[in-house]
């Protein structure tokens, strides 16, 4: 642990109660992370489970009402360094086996009306097993909080991949993508719609492969030629259906695969900018009005905008044939999916993962001081 990380969580006013063993643990399990000016910190739309400690610079809060936990976007105002908290645990008589913990208080899911997007949320991770989705291992109470143990993926997600890139080459986008349609697949196949892919809800793990990450509030279970009308996403990525409140099912998420795609080759969203109300604006106009920029092929601009089709029921992918028609578009010509299925293909990537062996900067648990949670109704 750095001096200057201890100081700086030490000067956080609401930590200050707190005693210096706990605040020098907490300084062990933080990472500090760099931001350019106009890099977005915290999206509107992303899960709220990590902890942000600004050490360095300024920020702009936009806020946004919508029903997620995170209602605003932070955006660097300047060079900004910031310090944040990755809350992984291990079992205590193994340190080797190594998990992801998300901590719920129930007070906040309380006060913030959250409980049915969390039941919900329960239900479907409880029904879930597929390799291309974070799997939940298991759920624990206490008299304050939903522990929700899940699969570590420790090679980051990929929004941190394309800042360090810039954008990616066609092969590496080509089989992050085809990972989330396999997700994307499992979940529509079980009448699931996601409503939120975007490059921060994909992580890979230590192979390489990209997982979906379940944990938006967005997910929902939509009945077979039925229709929803909850707003909500994040901006840039939400389909025209959403935004209109048109009603919407699983074809919203072809849509964002699209802007996913777009996004990943280029580095940029098609409808972006400073102002939420044009962006919205824009995502309603359509893919067509937009420039696509010269490091996007023509065939892989052929597949985003069959993806973004304003009409839902024109999209590839929300057509008699499902998601086999996206793999039969040409972008994929010569892409081997039964490898990938099998996890015999080679990622573009293979991360550089080195958890701590020792347990020093994880957390323990043990089932004695928690109850198995099994009914997420009733938690």
């Amino acid at each position: 642990m750095l001096p200057s990380l201890f100081r700086c969580v030490c000067s956080v006013p609401v930590l200050q109660s707190l005693p210096e063993d706990a605040i020098m643990k907490m300084s062990d399990l933080v990472e500090q992370t760099h931001y350019s000016e106009g890099d977005y910190i915290i999206r509107q739309g992303t899960t709220g489970d990590t902890c942000y400690i600004i050490s360095k610079g300024q920020v702009k809060a936009h806020a946004l009402s919508l029903e997620d936990i995170r209602t605003m976007n932070v955006v660097a105002a300047g060079a900004v360094t910031c310090l944040f908290n990755l809350c992984q645990v291990q079992l205590k008589n193994n340190v080797k086996c190594l998990f992801a913990m998300r901590v719920l208080k129930k007070k906040l899911i309380l006060d913030h009306g959250q409980r049915e997007h969390v039941q919900r949320e329960g239900r479907i991770l409880m029904e879930t097993h597929c390799p291309f989705i974070v799997r939940l291992y298991k759920t624990f109470v206490d008299p304050e909080c939903l522990y929700i143990l899940t699969e570590a993926c420790l090679g980051g997600d990929l929004c941190s991949l394309l800042k360090d890139n810039g954008y990616l080459d066609e092969c590496s986008t080509r089989f992050y993508t085809a990972c989330v349609v396999e997700a994307l697949t499992f979940l529509h196949c079980r009448g699931v719609v996601y409503r939120d892919v975007k490059p921060e809800n994909v992580v890979l793990d230590e192979h390489g492969y990209a997982k979906l990450v379940i944990g938006s509030r967005c997910l929902k279970k939509v009945d077979v030629g039925k229709k929803t009308w909850t707003f909500c996403g994040t901006v840039g990525y939400m389909s025209p259906e959403i935004i209109l409140k048109k009603g919407h099912s699983i074809s919203t998420d072809v849509w964002s695969l699209g802007i996913f795609v777009f996004e990943l080759l280029s580095g940029g969203l098609p409808f972006c900018g400073s102002d939420q109300l044009r962006i919205l604006t824009a995502s309603i106009c359509g893919i067509d009005q937009i420039d696509f920029p010269k490091n996007i092929s023509k065939i892989a601009s052929s597949l985003i905008k069959k993806l973004c089709r304003s009409n839902p029921s024109e999209r590839l992918g929300s057509l008699r044939n499902g998601a086999k028609d996206i793999q039969k578009h040409k972008w994929f010509e010569g892409f081997n999916w039964d490898r990938l299925c099998k996890r015999t293909l080679n990622p573009p990537v293979i991360p550089k993962v080195k958890p701590p062996l020792d347990g020093s900067a994880c957390g323990h648990y043990t089932e004695d001081s928690v109850e198995l949670c099994t009914n997420w109704d009733e938690f």
